[in-house]
């Protein structure tokens, strides 16, 4: 059995119209965590979640997955 839990945080950037400087630095963040759990040998099964937001456009996702993996040797 595996867990692990990550946090980013991105800020900078530079968008130009026109050779001008639009001055709208990206300023996101994403959380997430990932449990891996052994079904049988070389086989699990793995759950992952993510959740992040881009604070200036108000656009927030959440993404889920659960993986399976089988490993051949």
């Amino acid at each position: 059995m595996c867990t692990s839990l990550f946090a980013n945080w991105f800020n900078g950037g530079k968008t130009l119209v026109d050779g001008k400087s639009t001055g709208n630095l990206q300023d996101k963040w994403r959380i997430g965590g990932v449990f891996s759990l052994p079904i049988a040998k070389a086989q699990s099964l793995k759950f992952q979640l993510n959740a992040g937001a881009i604070k200036e456009d108000g656009l927030n996702y959440d993404i889920y997955s659960v993986t399976y993996q089988y490993v051949f040797f």
